[in-house]
């Protein structure tokens, strides 16, 4: 199931080149490989899979800036997303030889640690915490670091709108999404397809009467959102699926009309779809009764909370030597032409001109 996951990986590269301009269409290509190339190197010595999930996790982190964010800095908050990965991993299979009491009892000698673990600790299954929660959380330091795009807000405050240059590919790219969770979590492909068309279609009605129109971009983050809130949920129950599908799509318009009004800007909706859609999921199923109350929120905390602090320290050490963020004049000529001397599309620009 190794290369299934590769369809992943080139959906969230379609998403960013997809909702970004068509002036960095190059740029968001080459992001995605030398941030694809950081998770790899990292996840050097553990399994394909493994390291292929560093990969996404690495990917997740780095695509939500699209053009602010430079080639060296991509590399270098890959690595640091690709290392958060594999510690994650490892603290994850300890506290699951925990769990089911195959540590000695010596490891464990404070009153009622194990337990404790057992009561709100989640394993790790297709990802949930150490790829899509620890990627979207260092993303979400990133976007916060990098600041707006230029002219996606007014002097007033005013959200401008800067519309996708290619809707098609960044649909795409959310379909391609859909086909590689099945090598990230097999045993729960058909959960989470549930979930991603209820949470969709919930998107849709909501944006209809939020906005006085079905937004079709909204419509793929609830989708995005919806399958990643199904790997939460550990059974294939048609009643969690639903209500899992019906609270995500909604609640990633929200999250990401709230980011908006923060001025973090976030294009492709990485924040919601990618991190708070699992919280959504393990909340769900807390009320539905398939976890205890809590369940989840630990290893959740973690890789959400350690994934935006490394990236908040990275993105600021990167600041301070100049290789954050491309230059305003760069960004504003766009960076296919300044950075690499080529464009995507040379008829398109040449009748632009």
């Amino acid at each position: 199931m190794d290369p299934v996951i590769g369809l992943y990986i080139l959906g969230l590269a379609l998403i960013e080149v997809g909702m970004g301009r068509a002036r960095t269409t190059s740029h968001s290509l080459m992001k995605a490989f030398t941030a694809l190339a950081g998770g790899w190197l990292t996840g050097l010595g553990l399994s394909s899979h493994q390291a292929l999930m560093s990969g996404v996790c690495a990917l997740l982190t780095t695509i939500g800036p699209g053009e602010r964010l430079t080639l060296p800095a991509t590399f270098a908050i890959a690595c640091a997303s690709g290392l958060l990965h594999r510690l994650l991993f490892v603290l994850d299979t300890a506290f699951g030889q925990a769990i089911s009491h195959h540590l000695p009892p010596s490891l464990f000698h404070f009153q009622g640690v194990q337990s404790v673990i057992a009561r709100y600790w989640v394993s790790d299954y297709g990802g949930l915490f150490s790829v899509h929660t620890l990627g979207a959380g260092a993303a979400f330091g990133t976007l916060v670091a990098v600041g707006p795009r230029i002219g996606r807000y007014s002097r007033t405050g005013a959200a401008q709108a800067l519309p996708p240059h290619s809707f098609p590919t960044a649909s795409a790219g959310v379909f391609l999404l859909w086909l590689g969770l099945y090598g990230m979590a097999p045993g729960l492909w058909s959960s989470v397809t549930t979930a991603g068309i209820v949470s969709f279609l919930a998107a849709l009605v909501v944006s209809r009467i939020w906005f006085g129109k079905e937004d079709p971009s909204f419509g793929l983050t609830g989708l995005w959102a919806g399958l990643i809130a199904g790997l939460a949920c550990p059974s294939a129950q048609t009643i969690p699926l639903l209500v899992i599908g019906l609270v995500t799509g909604p609640l990633a318009i929200g999250v990401s009309v709230l980011l908006d009004r923060a001025f973090i800007d976030d294009p492709i909706g990485v924040v919601p779809a990618e991190g708070m859609a699992p919280l959504i999921g393990l909340i769900c199923l807390w009320f539905d009764g398939g976890r205890n109350v809590g369940a989840g929120f630990l290893p959740w905390l973690l890789a959400f909370g350690s994934g935006w602090a490394a990236a908040r320290i990275f993105c600021r050490m990167l600041s301070i030597v100049g290789w954050l963020r491309p230059r305003p004049d760069d960004e504003l000529a766009g960076l296919d032409q300044r950075l690499y001397g080529v464009t995507a599309y040379p008829d398109f620009e040449i009748r632009g001109a």
